[in-house]
Order: C-alpha cells, then structure tokens, then sequence
C-alpha cells in the first residue's frame, strides 16, 4: 500500500503476495528512480512489480534500442511486462510490413500484440481498403501512414467502409481524416443527426 497500490488493485494481481517484498522494493526503485515511471504509472500496471528485475531491464533497453524514449516507454509502462522475443518479433515484423521505426515509436502499443493479430489485421485492412479506395498501393500506404489501424478490430473497419460508402464520403477523405475509419459508425451517425437538429434545423423542415 505504501507504494500506490490500491486494495482493489492487490486483490486483482495476487501475485504480489506471493512475492518477496525485497524484489518488489528493488522493482519500484528500478521503475520510479531508473526509468522514471511515476507512482500513477505503476499503480495502472502492477504487475510490473512483480516481474524479475533482469526482464523489466532487459525490455527497457530493447525498447531504446527501437528508438522508444523515456517518456513514451512511460506511456506504455505494460510493455516492460511483455515477452522479450514478442516484443522483438513484433518489431521485426512491423518493421517488414513497411512501417518505419519513428512510426513503431508512436505506435508502441502495437509491440505489446500478438503478432498474428497484427499480421491478420495487416492484411485484412489492406484488402477492404483496396476495395474502398479502388487503388492497392494507395490503400497500404494509408495504413503505413496510420499504423494505429493496426489496433482496430476487422469488425471496426469493415462496418466504417461499408457506412462511409452509404453517405458519400470520398475514399481518399477517410485517409486523410483518419479519425473516420477508428470510430464506430453509431458514433458518426449520432454526431450526424447532433449537428442536423442543432446547428442545421432547418435541413430537417
């Protein structure tokens, strides 16, 4: 308790009981006084606490060496907690997708995926954006140039393309206002109809 961690949050990740109270002081030593994380920070991801000193230290200097710096490292405190082969397979992997390493550094949470995810998404993506845009390379190049689709559920994105078209918005458009293709359709459609009976009333007379 003493180190920001809530009962609420100790009872989620029993872990913590089972673990020396010596490794899990050394780990917050590590983390608040090395790598800079704030007491916030590791209370939205305990289990940092009780991860071997060597694997937290070992993933932060793999993280650097992908060009991540301090404070984004920070902003994905979860990702000093992953798999040291998954975190490196996912960059080689981003990286042969066409990605760049200062797009793989604003994207980071992308290196805590499970590859197959990403591959699937990568290539699922890719396809209904073909399909949407009527041009292949044009369709890869807005998802290098927006990595964080790679987030979005097929689900998402199938149903955005598909609403998108019913309205008229310009294939191109969506790429450019990348925000279109990351929020559900319900969304847009609500803010549609927000905008219609309050700012426009008289489009509805």
């Amino acid at each position: 308790r003493e180190l920001g961690i809530s009962r609420e949050q100790i009872i989620k990740n029993p872990k913590l009981l089972a673990r020396n109270p010596k490794r899990i002081k050394r780990n917050h030593y590590l983390l608040t006084t090395k790598l800079g994380l704030t007491k916030d920070k590791i209370s939205r991801a305990p289990t940092l606490l009780s991860r071997l000193h060597e694997t937290i230290y070992e993933n932060y200097v793999l993280l650097k060496a992908f060009g991540l710096t301090d404070k984004k490292i920070a902003s994905q405190p979860q990702l000093l907690t992953r798999n040291y082969e998954t975190l490196d397979r996912n960059h080689g992997l981003l990286k042969t997708l066409g990605l760049s390493d200062r797009a793989i550094a604003l994207q980071s949470q992308l290196l805590g995926y499970k590859p197959e995810t990403i591959k699937g998404n990568f290539q699922h993506h890719a396809a209904i954006l073909e399909r949407y845009y009527g041009n292949a390379e044009y369709a890869t190049a807005c998802i290098k140039k927006h990595p964080e689709l790679l987030g979005i559920s097929i689900q998402t994105i199938e149903a955005n393309v598909v609403y998108l078209n019913s309205i008229g918005i310009a294939p191109r458009r969506a790429c450019s206002y990348i925000v279109l293709l990351e929020t559900k359709p319900q969304k847009k459609q609500d803010k549609i109809d927000w905008m219609l009976e309050i700012l426009f009333p008289t489009f509805l007379e």
